[in-house]
């Protein structure tokens, strides 16, 4: 029963974000055709392309946009973002870094960061970038489901949930797919049994 209503959540959380991602690509889109160089309106199609796994489609639209604003700091978090959703963990590794160089307190950049440390197994790095993203800015969304992300790599079930509660509760009711996505997490980690 546990599993399926986790599966139940999963399904509902990745079909809110689709839906969502498709409005939103369909706004960047209109916004493009009446502006076409107006680099936002290429990185909210980029934003949305990747948020729905359209990864190719992404990638064309943060090369328009930096070849309308080279070295956009907003272009290249993007580029960041498909690295990590294609798995390209070393080379998102290297080009955060360079972000976290240029720009030493996005929370963006250091989540980007997290992420590359968990996939390559430097857990302690990922705890201090998840750390310095709470230092930042305390109860953030971001910082808070990357807290409960290493809170279950070490094995603290209950401390996961907590902060994908913690999470759920920092996460505006205008963010559905998000707020979804972390319900789903928390079913998922109810529904296991506990270690003994």
């Amino acid at each position: 029963m546990a599993l399926r209503i986790t599966l139940a959540l999963l399904l509902a959380a990745l079909c809110a974000a689709t839906t969502t991602a498709d409005r939103k690509a369909s706004a960047a889109r209109r916004m493009i055709a009446e502006h076409p160089t107006y680099v936002p309106g290429y990185l909210d199609l980029a934003s949305a392309l990747v948020t729905s796994g359209s990864l190719e489609d992404a990638t064309k639209a943060v090369d328009k946009a930096l070849q309308l604003s080279p070295g956009n700091f907003d272009s290249r978090k993007l580029q960041v973002r498909i690295l990590l959703a294609r798995r390209e963990f070393a080379v998102a590794l290297k080009q955060a870094l360079a972000l976290n160089q240029r720009v030493p307190d996005d929370i963006d950049v250091y989540g980007f960061l997290a992420d590359a440390y968990i996939a390559e197994g430097e857990y302690k790095k990922a705890e201090d970038a998840t750390q310095w993203m709470l230092n930042l800015r305390t109860g953030n969304p971001n910082a808070l489901t990357h807290t409960a992300r290493l809170r279950e790599i070490f094995g603290d079930r209950a401390g996961a949930i907590q902060a994908w509660t913690m999470a759920l509760d920092a996460t505006p009711l205008t963010e559905p797919e998000q707020r979804a996505a972390i319900e789903a997490e928390v079913a998922r980690l109810k529904s296991r049994p506990a270690a003994h």
